[in-house]
């Protein structure tokens, strides 16, 4: 039976007799009220529910954390671990690899990549393996009560990302960048949003 992130009975109903429920809250780029709403709500309707189990996925990192996007996470991993059934929860960047892609697929478009990165270095995950991760945290006995911080086996500098792509590297200001991104016509709260991820990725949260 479906269920509706914005209709709790909904999500009731769906999740009845269910012994395990995945909660994927990837969707990093909605309004974080609205994630941390729907969210919410399924986290309710699978306790309400009676699942045994519940996997959220969650923000890497998320205690050093400071983009302005991913502070509703904050919330949700303590609504989780009150709300009543056996948890696990999984903090994964699963739009880190697509963020290095877009940046190299816009660079070769022009000829250079560029961003406010300076020395920054970051560890994307491939998806797949993230999504083997989330199964066996989901079917496999030992992670109740347990956080796992989930990424790829090797940090990558943005200097690396332009030596794989053959191109230069060019760093920029904030200021600069938000010039840069302002040709790809993009929403102003988008164009914000990765002017705040670089933010993080020159902080010490994605070392």
């Amino acid at each position: 039976m479906p269920g509706d992130f914005d209709g709790p009975d909904s999500m009731h109903a769906s999740l009845s007799g269910v012994d395990a429920v995945l909660i994927n809250a990837t969707f990093f780029g909605a309004d974080p009220s609205l994630r941390r709403r729907r969210v919410s709500s399924a986290i309710g309707a699978a306790a309400q529910a009676g699942v045994s189990r519940t996997v959220l996925t969650s923000w890497p990192d998320l205690d050093r954390a400071a983009l302005p996007a991913v502070q509703d996470y904050k919330h949700l991993e303590a609504l989780l671990t009150t709300a009543g059934p056996a948890w696990t929860i999984l903090r994964l960047g699963h739009g880190l690899a697509v963020a290095l892609a877009r940046d190299v697929v816009w660079a070769k478009a022009g000829g250079e990549l560029v961003a406010p990165a300076a020395s920054a270095r970051v560890t994307p995950a491939d998806f797949t393996d993230l999504a083997e991760a989330a199964a066996v945290g989901l079917t496999q006995p030992g992670h109740d009560s347990v956080i796992h911080e989930l990424s790829g086996p090797d940090p990558i500098t943005w200097d690396q990302l332009a030596e794989l792509a053959d191109l230069p590297f060019r760093v920029v200001t904030d200021d600069a960048h938000r010039d840069y991104l302002a040709r790809f016509n993009l929403p102003a709260e988008v164009a914000q949003q990765l002017i705040d991820i670089y933010a993080e990725f020159r902080s010490d949260w994605a070392s």
